[in-house]
């Protein structure tokens, strides 16, 4: 009885844990171009990679120019108004927030100047021009 029990549980440990391949069943399959799949902004995004803009809505972090109320730091937006975040200190763990308007350079506390210009322009295509930027907030 012990030799029936031991030799069970060696068919179904050898059953279950086997692993069983064929290269003759072996299909070359490969994945679409993520663009083809792609609508909407996410389309967008990668038609601007695709013509070298890596960060077509400015969400990185910029460097800081010589930030002087003669040459402030250039800061790209395609609306009139956006949030800017200055980390004032580079051993700060602190971000000081404030608007910055085109037109109006602003100074932050930490006497950087920040001015606002046009963004690069995104990629010119029909489908993009019904993704508002920017967009209306309202909900229905």
């Amino acid at each position: 009885m012990a030799l029936s029990m031991c030799t069970r549980v060696v068919v179904r440990t050898a059953l279950s844990r086997s692993l069983h391949t064929s290269c003759a069943l072996k299909k070359d399959y490969t994945l679409n171009d993520p663009f083809e799949h792609a609508t909407g902004r996410e389309k967008l995004i990668l038609q601007a990679e695709r013509e070298g803009n890596p960060d077509p809505f400015n969400t990185k972090p910029i460097k800081r120019g010589k930030g002087t109320k003669d040459e402030p730091t250039k800061v790209p937006s395609f609306l009139e108004k956006r949030i800017v975040g200055c980390v004032c200190d580079d051993e700060s763990m602190h971000v000081n927030w404030m608007w910055l308007e085109k037109g109006h350079d602003r100074r932050c506390a930490c006497g950087y100047w920040f001015q606002l210009t046009d963004a690069k322009p995104l990629p010119d295509c029909a489908e993009f021009k019904a993704i508002p930027i920017g967009g209306d907030h309202h909900h229905h």
